[in-house]
């Protein structure tokens, strides 16, 4: 009979976020076409763009204006045209009128400076020059997108008669179709980002919780005997190795730079609340520029290991970062759109390098300048949530002083992922009363957070938790186990293989130990780190 099994909710738990990892570069799907979907015919492809100039724009717009005729929503995606319409209605005569009134026209933050006067003008006075502008959308020389705003008589939500105390203002916003190779190209490179994720979780993780169930059919967890004699692991998961890794950090960042043209379609969505359904889509597609801020806390970490410096902050959490992101991405992305200043910042960051024409008008929009500026406040998010935590602690200790000779218990399951894992497989009434042991780590990393080796990210949620019964299948222990791959090595005077976590040379081992130990300074003992049998590769 088996003695050492793997709690079944805990796998489960730990499939759903390796299924959600392995998936994530497939999500840009949502929002975007794969080889598979139908093609469609878009507006403009990147090898015959219209271009528009002062002669022939309102004929375009009024061409535009004919083909999204039967758009009577507020919100309607045309999916054979690839193009977002959106509507917003206002009365012919606006009391107090003012410039802010822009910011209601969902749509006005994609139109040059030139645009965003002639509408305050037109919205706020003088209608008889109609609004009618259509233009390119670049990055750098590459087309991406083309954008139309055109104003109509009436309410076009409305059922027939138009009223004529309404005016409409339209914007539209259709995506470049790229070719068929280019597409395919794309999904390629997602499937191998996928499949490279799949084998790195395993290769840093799910291999060593299998080294972990072989260790403890053979050898002892503890030290001094126990009464337990059945062990179920309890898994964590891989998220945040995945998430410091170097080379899906790049992939991700190129992926997103990549698809600018789809950026800029899920930034629209989500500036917009006239259709939950495509601000639920443009926020899931903009929460994959998560990976900026991984990146900056991954290249944070190379920094201060190199210089040899503690880290100001604690370790930022993955799913705290995730969540800011998506908020981010979402809601204040949303309210950056209600800000006056924030849009004239917009329609000038448009024009950066243009050219206008004789009439001082622009066409053509770049979009690389505001893409940096919005890459450069998500490598900022991290400190976001770092810095407001770090004043709260400063103010806390200094109203209670004696707090910072308090040290916290080490090895609960306090973690966010864990607590949701707790809660799925009632594993919190079984902790109640039960002393955790293990998380040697977490004393080593609390007297020097340098013994880290990932000081920026927090790893917690890689740890397992074993649980001992004894002969009458009850709860008799609980351990906390590290892997040894979070420690810094390095520090002891110990240097790693190649591969993987495994240690070479003259090592201190505990051959008749599953998993091995931190031992703390005590008297005239120093620092020791003790292994376990067979190069294991946890830590008790």
């Amino acid at each position: 009979m088996d003695n050492v099994g793997y709690n079944r909710a805990s796998v489960v738990v730990s499939a759903a976020f390796m299924i959600n990892l392995i998936a994530m570069p497939l999500k840009a799907y949502m929002s975007e076409d794969s080889p598979f979907s139908i093609m469609h015919y878009a507006l403009a492809s990147a090898d015959g763009l219209p271009r528009a100039n002062h002669t022939n724009t309102v004929t375009y717009a009024a061409m535009l204006a004919t083909r999204f005729a039967n758009a009577t929503d507020l919100y309607t995606y045309n999916a054979t045209l690839k193009a977002d319409v959106i509507r917003s209605v206002f009365a012919t005569s606006i009391p107090g009128c003012s410039e802010a009134i822009i910011t209601q026209v969902t749509g006005s933050m994609y139109t040059p400076s030139d645009v965003t006067d002639q509408l305050t003008v037109f919205l706020c006075g003088n209608k008889t020059i109609p609004i009618a502008r259509v233009g390119a959308s670049f990055m750098l020389t590459a087309p991406t997108a083309i954008y139309g705003i055109w104003s109509t008589p009436g309410d076009l939500t409305a059922p027939w008669p138009p009223d004529p105390t309404k005016v409409t203002i339209t914007f539209m916003y259709a995506a470049i179709n790229y070719s068929a190779l280019w597409i395919t190209l794309k999904f390629c490179l997602r499937l191998c980002v996928s499949l490279l994720i799949a084998g790195e979780a395993y290769r840093l993780y799910y291999r060593h919780v299998h080294e972990l169930r072989r260790l403890l059919r053979r050898y002892p967890l503890h030290p001094q005997p126990t009464a337990a004699v059945r062990y179920e692991i309890i898994l964590g998961e891989p998220t945040t190795l995945i998430s410091s890794h170097p080379i899906v950090i790049l992939a991700f960042i190129v992926d997103f730079w990549a698809s600018i043209e789809v950026v800029g379609q899920a930034i629209l969505r989500v500036s917009q609340t006239k259709s939950l359904h495509y601000f639920i889509l443009g926020a899931i597609f903009l929460s994959r520029s998560v990976w900026f801020s991984y990146g900056t806390l991954t290249a944070l970490n190379a920094v201060l290991h190199r210089c040899k410096a503690r880290p100001i902050f604690r370790p930022s959490n993955t799913t705290v970062v995730a969540v800011t992101s998506f908020v981010y991405a979402g809601v204040a992305t949303m309210v950056q759109n209600t800000s006056i200043v924030m849009l004239h910042l917009y329609s000038k960051l448009l024009i950066v390098g243009m050219t206008p024409n004789a009439y001082r008008e622009y066409f053509d929009t770049q979009s690389f300048p505001s893409s940096v500026i919005y890459s450069l406040i998500l490598c900022a998010m991290p400190f976001a949530t770092s810095i407001p935590r770090a004043i709260v602690k400063h103010i806390y200790l200094r109203l209670h002083p004696e707090a910072k000779y308090v040290k916290p218990p080490v090895g609960g399951p306090r973690d966010l992922r864990f607590r949701f894992m707790a809660w799925y497989g009632n594993f919190k009434t079984q902790f109640v009363g039960k002393n955790v042991l293990g998380g040697s780590i977490y004393k080593l990393f609390a007297m020097d957070p340098r013994f880290r080796s990932v000081m920026t990210i927090g790893q917690n949620g890689t740890d397992c938790f074993v649980f001992g019964f004894d002969a009458k299948n009850g709860l008799v222990e609980v351990t906390r186990v590290s892997l040894l791959s979070r420690v810094n090595l390095r520090l002891l005077g110990i240097h790693l293989g190649s591969k993987a976590v495994l240690p070479r040379g003259p090592l201190h081992l505990s051959p008749n130990l599953a998993v091995g130990r931190v031992h703390l300074p005590e008297g005239s003992t120093g620092l020791s780190l003790d292994f376990g049998a067979e190069n294991s590769p946890w830590l008790a």
